[in-house]
């Protein structure tokens, strides 16, 4: 349960989609974008820690923590991924990111 940069910012780029009034991708744009996700940008620092949480009745597994990525390539493709990354601090993460789970 390591956060893949595919995962973050494909999930952010689905927010993005829903809420944004610019810069949206059509499904064209977000398989290139996920493509160069998956080619040019890496892990370079993490502190993460794994709990459990109740959700309802059931019991579910998480992380809390940080991740930094570095991205190899210069392309237009940076920007996007900075405006991701800056929205990430306010939507967070995940399957269940918008439930409290530090609780």
């Amino acid at each position: 349960m390591f956060p893949e940069a595919k995962h973050v910012f494909g999930g952010l780029l689905k927010l993005w989609n829903l809420f944004s009034p610019i810069g949206r991708l059509d499904m064209k744009g977000t398989e290139e974008y996920l493509k160069w996700i998956a080619s040019q940008i890496g892990v370079s620092g993490y502190e993460l820690s794994t709990r459990y949480v109740s959700i309802g009745h059931r019991k579910a597994i998480g992380f809390t923590g940080w991740v930094n990525f570095r991205m190899s390539d210069g392309s237009e493709w940076r920007k996007l991924t900075k405006a991701l990354g800056r929205l990430s601090e306010y939507s967070n993460v995940g399957k269940n990111r918008t439930r409290d789970l530090m609780s």
